[in-house]
């Protein structure tokens, strides 16, 4: 059984990429529009979330991963991705499990995603 992953990002391209190079071990959701990501965790029940740090014009990451984190997703892993490298430090204050830098590397994509999706909880305290 594939596991579920939901991709958020605000480039279609992007979610198309993702969409095609994660297929064969996921089960692939993209969402466009980071308003729309709770609903997405919501209905799919993910075992990881992959988002980009920033979506302009929507909502920041940081309010994504509050609203996460206080509904009973806590235990999900989150993945923040970025062009923007300083966003590496905002995603760890903001209790993403990982970052990774635009263009992503699929080399560590592949091993973030196996990393993440081994944890069984993430530490509430």
């Amino acid at each position: 059984m594939k596991r579920k992953i939901v991709v958020c990002d605000e480039s279609s391209m992007v979610l198309e990429a993702l969409s095609l190079v994660l297929t064969d071990k996921y089960e692939v959701y993209t969402v466009s529009q980071s308003k729309k990501l709770i609903g997405a965790v919501e209905s799919i029940h993910p075992d990881i979330v992959l988002m980009s740090a920033e979506m302009h014009w929507q909502f920041d990451g940081n309010l994504i991963l509050q609203s996460l984190f206080s509904k009973t997703f806590k235990t999900i892993p989150v993945i923040m991705m970025s062009a923007n490298l300083a966003d590496s430090e905002s995603a760890k204050a903001w209790g993403a499990d990982s970052f990774l830098p635009k263009p992503l590397d699929l080399n560590e994509l592949y091993y973030q995603l196996e990393k993440c999706t081994k944890m069984t909880c993430r530490s509430t305290a």
